[in-house]
């Protein structure tokens, strides 16, 4: 006996994300022990919301800043963690490698 369910879902035709250009956000160096520059470049200005996460999408990190922070992963394994971020209503994201 087999049971098939059906659901319906909605998707909003514009989620009203823009996302931030890849080259506007630094983060460096990469691969690193675990201390990781994020930087803003030159002309993009505005308070950075970031947010880290690691491969099974459990937020490790949250954090704010303006302009430049350093980010301090060297208390977690090594492995691929995600670094989420907002620039005044513009979102980007990176792979970060803790070796």
């Amino acid at each position: 006996t087999s049971v098939s369910t059906t659901q319906e879902v909605t998707i909003p035709q514009s989620t009203n994300i823009v996302s931030l250009a890849p080259a506007a956000v630094s983060v460096y160096p990469n691969p690193s022990t675990g201390l990781f520059t994020v930087e803003l470049a030159r002309g993009v200005a505005g308070n950075m919301n970031l947010r880290v996460s690691n491969v099974m999408g459990q937020e490790i990190l949250r954090t704010s800043a303006t302009d430049k922070t350093v980010i301090d992963l060297s208390n977690f394994q090594a492995g691929i963690y995600l670094l989420q971020g907002e620039v005044e209503g513009r979102s980007f994201t990176k792979a970060l490698r803790v070796e």
